[in-house]
C-alpha cells in the first residue's frame, strides 16, 4: 500500500482522481472491482467519520473520489486516517492507498 496524505478544508468540496498503474506503468485494470474509502479517527476507531464516495473507470485504471462540501463542512477540524480498498468478484479485497486525511478549519465565511 501507498502512503499519501489528503487535507480539506471544512465546507470544501474534496475531488481527487488515482491513476492506477504498475512498476512498467502500464495501466492496472480495475474491471469488475468496487472501492470504498473510509476516514476514521484512528485505525482502530469503530465509528465512521465520513465515507469518500468513489467510481471506478475500470479499464483505464481510475478511481475517482468524491466528498461534497456538505460532508466535509460536517467534519469537526483535526487531523485523520483513510484508506481506499477495492474488492473482486471473488471477495479478493486490495488495500492501494492510505494516510492522513487533514480537515482544516475553514475562516472565510
Amino acid at each position: 500500500m501507498i502512503k499519501h496524505d489528503f487535507s480539506v478544508q471544512n465546507g470544501e468540496t474534496f475531488q481527487r482522481t488515482l491513476y492506477f498503474k504498475d512498476a512498467a506503468g502500464s495501466v492496472i485494470n480495475l474491471s469488475g472491482r468496487t472501492a470504498e474509502c473510509h476516514i476514521r479517527t484512528t485505525a482502530w476507531t469503530e465509528e465512521l467519520t465520513a465515507e469518500i464516495s468513489c467510481t471506478i473507470q475500470g479499464d483505464a485504471g481510475i478511481i475517482n473520489l468524491f466528498l461534497d462540501a456538505a460532508e466535509s463542512a460536517a467534519i469537526p477540524a483535526g487531523r485523520y486516517v483513510y484508506d481506499l480498498r477495492t474488492i473482486d468478484a471473488n471477495g479478493a479485497v486490495k488495500y492501494y492507498i492510505g494516510g492522513n486525511f487533514d480537515v482544516f478549519p475553514s475562516v472565510t465565511r
